[in-house]
């Protein structure tokens, strides 16, 4: 917008536009405003407030028309989640990912390693086994 309004507009010998882009944009400052800025407000034709009882009458209004209209705005809505719905069932995937997370037991960290075949070194052995067979390992080790 600014190269439309207030930017200041360099050209090159050749006619080419040198503020063509953002890394040489200037954006307007405040002193770029002129000295004489003349503003002025629309007035409204009606320029009392409202009351908060007008404003309670005409909320309650709103909520006796949805009232009436419930059967419309239900179907609307049931109509708008199905096809939602549709669309999400049906619609090609743009990003999918899988991910696993290896969690490494680090209060036996200090303990000397044993060899013994507990239970928890054979549910780590499957994990490093699935990470170490994976095809991201196997081709950076190739």
């Amino acid at each position: 917008m600014g190269n439309l309004t207030t930017e200041e507009m360099k050209w090159k010998p050749n006619g080419e536009m040198w503020t063509k882009n953002f890394s040489t944009y200037k954006p307007p400052l405040l002193s770029d405003l002129p000295e004489k800025f003349n503003l002025k407000f629309f007035e409204h034709e009606n320029q009392e407030t409202e009351s908060t009882a007008q404003t309670i009458r005409q909320v309650v209004r709103f909520l006796r028309v949805l009232w009436h209209r419930r059967i419309v705005v239900m179907g609307t809505l049931a109509l708008c989640g199905m096809l939602g719905g549709l669309y999400y069932a049906t619609a090609a995937r743009i990003y999918e990912a899988e991910s696993q997370l290896l969690i490494v037991d680090t209060s036996r960290e200090n303990s000397p390693t044993s060899m013994t075949g507990s239970r928890s070194d054979i549910a780590a052995m499957a994990t490093y086994e699935k990470l170490v067979s994976s095809p991201l390992v196997l081709q950076s080790a190739a």
